[in-house]
């Protein structure tokens, strides 16, 4: 349990350094890191309950997307200030150097093993967020109402 603490306390905190360094302003700080710790949270809740790391990858993309779609519209800003913080710890940047390290050093056994692992968590980000935006894209929206104005 305190393990579970710990990784959701660091998912926090890389997102929140992720978000001070690109500044996306005061009031979209606490909901993109949230939506980092919660991302991560349902990346290990999905994988406590069987999936693999392709699976739960996408389950946890796919929620940092609808997660930046619902805030981006309660705090009237871009779904990207929101989603790309919220999908910092999702980033397979250990595994992506050790599949870097290994062929640098000739272990190809290990650089398969690796890069299958960082091939199946950046294909599992790309599916879970474009399956999500490809539904919110296909949803009706309501359109303003242009006002009428003499041409004259």
């Amino acid at each position: 349990m305190m393990d579970i603490i710990i990784q959701l306390f660091v998912a926090w905190v890389g997102s929140l350094g992720f978000s001070l360094i690109f500044n996306p302003g005061k009031k979209t700080l606490l909901p993109a890191t949230l939506g980092g710790m919660v991302g991560w949270g349902v990346y290990l809740l999905v994988e406590h309950f069987g999936a693999g790391i392709f699976l739960s990858t996408i389950a946890a993309a796919a929620f940092c997307q609808v997660y930046a779609e619902v805030f981006s519209r309660i705090l009237k800003c871009p779904r990207t200030v929101i989603y790309i913080p919220a999908v910092v710890p999702l980033v397979p940047g250990g595994s992506l150097y050790y599949t870097m390290y290994y062929a640098a050093v000739n272990d190809w056994p290990r650089f398969m093993e690796y890069g299958a692992k960082t091939a199946q968590v950046a294909f599992g980000m790309a599916v879970g967020a474009s399956f999500v935006s490809a539904i919110v894209l296909l949803l009706p929206h309501k359109k303003k109402k242009e006002s009428k104005k003499p041409v004259f």
